[in-house]
């Protein structure tokens, strides 16, 4: 940034030192990230329940907003000639209290004969604005519909499952 465009003030001071109520709304304050999980993890219950890990944030300030970004590899079977389904949320976590942001289906219906198997990415992005400047632990969950399908994530760290998560100034 040329030096004209430093306001005055902060030109004489040293040593410059700036922090997030310092940035305009809209910038990046800080990035988290980490996998998913390394092996795999699957629930064939009715009930939503973790999978992998989480990932934990601290905000900066209270009108801070994070865009939640998750990679997995996912993966469903299921017995013939039936109709399967499975779902996903990615929840929000704050001292106990959980929170559902988004939630995904996956299907898959055998038609004739040896049953199925499904496998894919599934990816999700999050904008959210918790309010809060207490410690935020993001999770992905998962459950079976129909037919006891599992819901199922893949350990596979080659395939890059991950969370990314960012806190922008509001």
């Amino acid at each position: 940034m040329a030096l004209s465009k430093i306001p005055s003030y902060l030109q004489n001071e040293a040593p410059l030192s700036l922090t997030a109520a310092d940035l305009p709304s809209g910038s990046v304050i800080q990035t988290v990230n980490g996998l998913i999980e390394t092996s795999q993890q699957t629930n064939t219950s009715t009930t939503y329940v973790n999978l992998g890990y989480g990932i934990s944030i601290t905000p900066t300030a209270i009108s801070s907003k994070f865009l939640v970004m998750l990679h997995v590899e996912a993966m469903m079977t299921g017995g013939a000639n039936q109709d399967n389904e499975i779902m996903f949320r990615v929840v929000r976590d704050i001292a106990g209290t959980v929170t559902e942001l988004q939630e995904n289906t996956h299907r898959g219906y055998d038609y004739g004969g040896s049953g199925v198997y499904v496998q894919g990415s599934g990816n999700w992005i999050v904008l959210d604005d918790p309010n809060t400047t207490s410690t935020i632990t993001y999770r992905l969950q998962g459950r079976s519909v129909k037919n006891s399908a599992p819901a199922q994530i893949l350990g596979e760290v080659s395939s890059g499952n991950m969370w990314v998560v960012q806190e922008i100034a509001g």
